[in-house]
């Protein structure tokens, strides 16, 4: 019965988790507008944001969420300066493919009538 509990509160979490995936990918777009803009500490802050994401995406179990935003970590590291993160493609590839993966995420979150991501 116990772990029924510690189920039920990592799905609660993991659904939480889910929910924020917007607004994530928001703050994570305003870093890179601002980053392409020449601030270096957004640019700090944008590969902060894909790190993160990477990370708890993988520890909620959302692997596809978790690999986009690996990749875009590494176009990230691979471009440098604020200036050549404004000149990524590689970067733009990966916003892009994030952008996706998070919009097919909340799409099958509002048909799923179990509440359930997994």
């Amino acid at each position: 019965m116990a772990n029924q509990g510690v189920e039920q509160k990592l799905q609660a979490m993991r659904n939480r988790f889910g929910e924020s995936l917007a607004e994530r990918l928001t703050d994570i777009e305003k870093s890179w507008a601002d980053a392409c803009a020449g601030n270096s500490e957004a640019q700090k802050i944008f590969h902060r944001q894909a790190h993160s994401l990477a990370g708890t995406g993988a520890t909620f179990g959302f692997e596809e969420v978790s690999d986009a935003a690996r990749a875009l970590e590494r176009a990230v590291d691979a471009a440098g300066g604020v200036q050549k993160i404004a000149a990524s493609g590689a970067i733009t590839a990966r916003m892009a493919e994030l952008g996706s993966v998070i919009s097919n995420i909340g799409e099958r979150r509002t048909t799923d009538l179990d509440g359930y991501f997994l």
